[in-house]
């Protein structure tokens, strides 16, 4: 909980291609890259060199690549320090001339330039320098071993600073350009740029600028809306043969008969003008009203940026003046990226304008005040401290000097050094005229002291007289900053109401006030309410991307980071721990310096949550341990109390019992909170069992535990609470207790899926507790007693499996792949018969939308389409679910119950994962197949439906039947007709079509335009395998959209934020043949996606047999033949039993080999059934 830039428009494409005829080198045969600003906006050191016969071609194609220098210095913001292009021109084949020139380019003295190699001295300045080089070299008629090659290659060397080949699939250093077949190139095997489009490019992009600056707009703007540029434009894009005249025509164009008052650049221009004829204020006025009229953060920081251009030439002292007032409107807009980068243009500005210690410290302070906005803590606090030095010097008022006490009290509360802040705003209270809105502030830092020590009461009537005090003053921010954090403490006290009341106040008055800060900490807290107290994910997700969203324009990024963590946590919640791995991994990428402690803190919490849930205890535990240690530092009581709970859950996990008592015993009296009391009495209970104590005593604080859980009305916990007391029930042999908390565990769960968005559903039932819970009901319903199923409503039932739906209209399947319209032509040709069908696809690829389509193409379309996941129920569920039941069939059957045959007469049953199914459940099946009847559970009544099946499945039935797990008769049946549903990596052309219609319906869902994808973006795509198909594809573009700035999703985005792109290069995408799932086989698939290296390096450290053992189960994992699960079941069985083989049946010496304890043998035995294998001799 808190208080909580676009590039220049891209030009034409130039292309590089691999060298024809070339020997084998890592570039041959790769596909394009193109040559941008992209490519130069990663700020690496750049040498490209031209090689080409023609004197024309070389200087045109030099020029354009000089541009584009430029364009990179400009979109970097680097003013002053951009690197200068330094240009070479050696034509003729002498070696010495060309190091000569270089030498001169990089600055090298005389001495240290060697003929014949790239010297120490120049290698390490084209390493770390910053002067950007253009080569241009003429073709040599001498072979490859000639001195060009020689020279180039040591270029290569000295900048490819990691020692391996450059790659054409990498944004190298280093870009040749040459004609095609050019022999130096070609031998060196790197990157080629062909010369053509870069001429077509630079003439289109000159006459571009010559327009956009005639009219005083910026060339970075990607807005030109002006119908005389719009038509030129076209007409230069096209390549018209009069662009010289058109060129011509527009620096003749008069600025004043295109100007557009509504346009911020019309404005900019305004200023420009005021500014060369001296106006100050004039300039000042225009400025401003651009800034205004802007449409975004991104269209204000290319005004600035505009501006910053404009002002460069302007005496010091000019420049001070407009920095300072620009850093201003940056703070009032709450842009503290822009506010950071005008405050040390000013600066720099008065360093050179020798301005006295007075104006410094007031320059330093508003340059402070922007680092703190924007979370910079640890250098906000070294310039605040150069401030107050200077402000002493220079004998400053007290006002000057209580406000930077109140900036200096900010950096220190978000470094967690509380001793300090409370100091510091203490000092600037006391302070003799201090201004009525530096005492808010300083009073504002009071009240987060008093919510970092939990005086919840204290801080209410604080900032409620803040607000007062504000609102008396006129002053609509501060009034709005006292009641967020006021609704903040109520938060805290769990006076949600009260507190969801004053944060909506809150987002209207910043709507209202055009408040970006106050909108987005009040969406966040208001979706923190939404999740924590409504329990509605859905509304929670769509408020913490509207916050983030926001916040993201006000280049806040310590609270911009703890949004993202509060994202993550959520995700964690749902289940989904690759969606909070990129939310983490997003809000780090935030900092790079002086990152916030109590921000640290939060992200390794979050890091150590995601590490155990992925199995990786060790790396959780010294996350856990970083997080509490800052906390404690902080005065953080609660949040330390919560790092020992999860601690003392890792111990648990890991069997480290007496590790877990000594954290317990830490943790007590910590944390008053409802949920904080609640989760520490029900480890407590679970360190009980884990302790070996007595089932009676463990159920007496389970139930204590679960009194305080219901309290806190956490779902999580109740859940936990029941499961305990289930499984201690079943070992105790207390069936009816065991039933009545493991049908309430179920029960909890059921109302988080309702309130949970459905294509969430999957990944929050594969949390660890909802398979241990899934795991107990299987349990018990295999034990050799009664079962006691309770009656399902239908609500509850829509929870357990994917409920009956009648849906108006079947949901679109997109791709004009062939072997997908094969598919649909071969629906539309089965629709209108009954035959059964049987969908066979990968998961993810779609089956259940093929199932739509049958249906809604058939003459059934206007009956009920009803679907049931057989994978979601055991056994005896699934049987009443699907045939019904009677009053009294049962415990708990306390009414008829109709199934899902019976629902579904007169239209369609799709039966989802039917090779899932029990042997028991085949029988039933096939029955109701054959004879078109059958009874309810309970009941002897004969039933007939007119009913339509459709089966889907991505396990290989055919061989299911021969290992024997699956009825012969009831496949044949089944597969009347099979349809293939091909995997998406079969049909990667369909991924632009897919992209979009994602895109569109994400778009749909948060009320915000589409993105769409690059073409970078969407080659980066069709060169991952996607084992997840089209479901992984729409998570995957889920997280992105949420992410990435702009309208475009770009392959830059692809890599930052979603793990299996980060080390993927472009390799040209093609189609992989479909590979279903079959027997086991030696032959494994390896995705893209996968970290070759790390792959191999893994497998080679085990023996040669047991690598190939990993390789073939990894193998029929990935193909679809079996589940990780399975996989580990039959290894375990199969292991069991050889070692009872081997012993003769001792199942001691068995346990022995094994490495495991009797006991547990003894009921793995039992459970695989393989009691006739052992005997009870010891």
């Amino acid at each position: 909980m808190a208080e909580a830039s676009r590039g220049s428009i891209p030009p034409p494409a130039a292309q590089i291609e691999g060298a024809s005829g070339a020997p084998s080198h890592p570039g041959a045969g790769a596909p394009p890259l193109v040559v941008t600003q992209e490519l130069l906006a990663s700020g690496a050191h750049v040498v490209i060199a031209v090689a080409a016969s023609s004197g024309d071609t070389r200087a045109a194609a030099a020029a354009h690549v000089e541009r584009l220098l430029a364009l990179r210095a400009a979109a970097l913001g680097e003013g002053d320090a951009a690197p200068p292009v330094r240009r070479i021109d050696a034509r003729r084949a002498d070696e010495g001339e060309l190091i000569d020139a270089l030498g001169r380019a990089l600055g090298v003295a005389p001495d240290s330039r060697r003929v014949g190699q790239v010297p120490d001295r120049i290698a390490e300045r084209l390493r770390r320098g910053r002067t950007s080089l253009v080569v241009t070299l003429a073709e040599p008629a001498t072979s490859a071993s000639g001195w060009a090659f020689s020279v180039l290659r040591e270029i290569v060397a000295a900048v490819a600073t990691d020692g391996r080949a450059l790659a054409a699939t990498t944004l190298g250093r280093v870009v040749f350009v040459a004609p095609p077949g050019c022999a130096v190139i070609a031998a060196l095997g790197v990157p080629r740029v062909v010369v053509e489009p870069l001429l077509e490019a630079r003439e289109t992009w000159a006459f571009i600028d010559v327009v956009a600056r005639r009219v005083g707009r910026s060339l970075a703007s990607a807005h030109l809306a002006l119908p005389a540029l719009e038509d030129a434009l076209a007409r230069a894009r096209a390549g018209a043969p009069d662009l010289a005249a058109l060129v011509e025509q527009s620096a003749a164009l008069d600025p004043a008969s295109l100007d557009d008052p509504s346009s911020p650049w019309t404005w900019l221009g305004r200023a420009a003008r005021a500014l060369e004829a001296g106006e100050f204020d004039e300039a000042e006025a225009a400025i401003t009203v651009a800034e205004e009229r802007a449409d975004d953060a991104d269209a204000r920081r290319d005004l600035g940026r505009r501006w910053a251009e404009l002002l460069e030439p302007r005496a010091s002292r000019e420049r001070l003046e407009h920095a300072r007032r620009a850093t201003a409107r940056a703070l009032a807009a709450a842009d503290a990226e822009e506010a950071v980068r005008w405050a040390k243009i000013a600066v720099r500005a008065g360093e050179l304008a020798a301005v006295g210690d007075g104006e410094t410290a007031l320059l330093l302070e508003a340059q402070g005040r922007a680092l703190v906005a924007k979370g910079d803590v640890v250098m906000a606090r070294a310039v605040l401290d150069r401030a107050r030095e200077r402000a002493l010097a220079g004998k400053l008022p007290t006002a000057a000097l209580a406000s930077i006490a109140v900036e200096a009290a900010e950096a220190a509360y978000l470094a967690g050094d509380l001793a300090s802040s409370e100091s510091e705003a203490r000092r600037a209270m006391t302070l003799d005229r201090v201004p009525a809105d530096v005492r808010l502030r300083a009073r504002n830092v009071l009240g987060k002291l008093l919510l970092a020590r939990g005086a919840w009461e204290q801080a209410d009537a604080h900032f409620a007289a803040d607000a007062s005090e504000a609102a008396r003053l006129g002053d609509r921010g501060a009034e709005l900053r006292a009641l967020l954090n006021r609704a903040i403490g109520l938060l805290y006290a769990e006076r949600f109401d009260e507190a969801e009341g004053l944060f909506e106040t809150v987002l209207e008055g910043g709507r209202a006030a055009s408040e970006p800060r106050a909108i987005g900490l009040a969406l966040e807290n208001l979706a923190i309410i939404a999740q924590s107290h409504r329990r509605d994910y859905a509304l929670a997700l769509e408020r913490y991307r509207a916050a983030i969203a926001g916040l993201k324009g006000t280049g806040q990024s310590a609270m911009l980071a703890r949004a993202a963590h509060n994202v993550g946590y959520l995700y964690l919640r749902l289940g989904d721990v690759q969606q909070a791995s990129q939310m983490l991994r997003f809000a780090s990428s935030l900092f790079r310096r002086g990152l916030a402690a109590l921000v640290v803190a939060e992200a390794d919490d979050l890091r150590a949550r995601i590490a155990a849930r992925m199995g990786r205890s060790e790396e959780a535990l010294a996350a856990i341990s970083r997080a509490r240690e800052i906390l404690r530092a902080a005065g953080d009581q609660s949040g330390v109390a919560e790092c020992e709970r999860f601690e003392a859950r890792l111990a648990l996990e890991d069997g480290d019992v007496r590790g877990a008592k000594l954290v317990l015993d830490r943790a007590r009296g910590l944390d008053d909170s409802s949920a904080g009391k609640a989760e520490l009495a029900l480890l407590e209970a679970e360190w009980l069992r884990a302790n070996g104590e007595g089932g009676p005593q463990i159920l007496v604080a389970a139930r204590e535990a679960l009194a305080l859980c219901r309290a806190s009305t956490d779902e999580d916990l109740i859940v936990g609470a029941h499961l305990l007391i289930a499984e201690v029930s079943r070992v105790i042999g207390d069936r009816e207790l065991l039933q009545r908390h493991l049908e309430a565990a179920f029960g909890v769960r059921d109302a988080m899926l309702r309130s949970i968005p459905e294509s969430y559903h999957a990944v929050f039932l594969a949390r660890p507790d909802m398979i241990r819970l899934a795991k107990l009901e299987r349990a018990v319903e295999s034990e050799p007693i009664a079962p006691v199923v309770p009656a399902m409503t239908s609500e509850s039932a829509g929870a357990r499996i994917r409920s009956a739906t009648t849906t108006s209209e079947p949901r679109k399947i997109v791709g004009s792949d062939p072997g997908l319209r094969a598919l649909l032509s071969a629906v539309r040709r089965v629709a209108g018969s009954d035959t059964t069908v049987l969908i066979h696809g990968e998961s993810g690829t779609g089956k259940e939308l093929v199932a739509e389509a049958l249906h809604f193409a058939s003459d059934r379309q206007t009956g009920p389409l009803v679907k049931v996941n057989c994978a979601a129920l055991v056994e005896t569920l699934l049987l009443s679910e699907l045939f019904g039941h009677e009053k009294g069939a049962f415990t708990g059957a306390v009414a008829r119950r109709r199934g899902r045959f019976e629902l579904a007469d007169g239209g369609t049953l799709f039966l989802d994962e039917i090779g899932d199914i029990s042997s028991r459940t085949q029988v039933a099946l096939l029955r109701v197949l054959q004879e078109k009847t059958f009874e309810r559970v309970g009941g002897t009544t004969p039933i007939r439906v007119d009913v339509r099946v459709v089966c889907a499945t991505h396990r290989d039935l055919a061989a299911m039947v021969a290992r024997g797990e699956f009825r012969e008769d009831l496949y044949y049946r089944l597969r009347g007709v099979q349809l293939e549903v091909p995997p998406l990596r079969a049909r990667t052309g369909d991924l632009p079509e897919l992209c979009r219609s994602i895109l569109e319906r994400v778009a749909s869902e948060h009320g915000q335009p589409a993105r769409a994808m690059s073409r970078d973006a969407i080659e980066l795509l069709s060169a991952h395998k996607w084992p997840g198909n089209v479901r992984e594809l729409e998570n995957v573009l889920r997280a992105v959209a949420l992410l990435a700035d702009g309208p475009e999703i770009g392959a830059r985005d692809l890599i930052e934020h979603v793990d299996v792109f980060r080390t993927m290069q472009l390799p040209e995408a093609q189609p992989v043949p479909s590979q279903r799932g079959g027997p086991i086989s030696t032959a494994v698939p390896v995705s893209v996606a996968d970290d070759s290296a790390e792959a191999e390096e893994d497998l080679s450290a085990l023996p040669p047999v047991e690598a190939t053992a990993t390789a073939i189960a990894y193998g029929q994992i990935r193909t679809g033949g079996v589940s990780l699960f399975e996989m580990k079941r039959m290894i375990e069985r199969d292991c069991i039993a050889r070692a009872l083989a081997e012993t003769r049946g001792n199942i001691t010496k068995a346990a022995s080999l094994l490495g495991m304890k009797r006991p547990r043998l003894s009921q793995l035995v039992k459970a695989y059934g393989l009691s006739a294998l052992f005997t009870e001799g010891s």
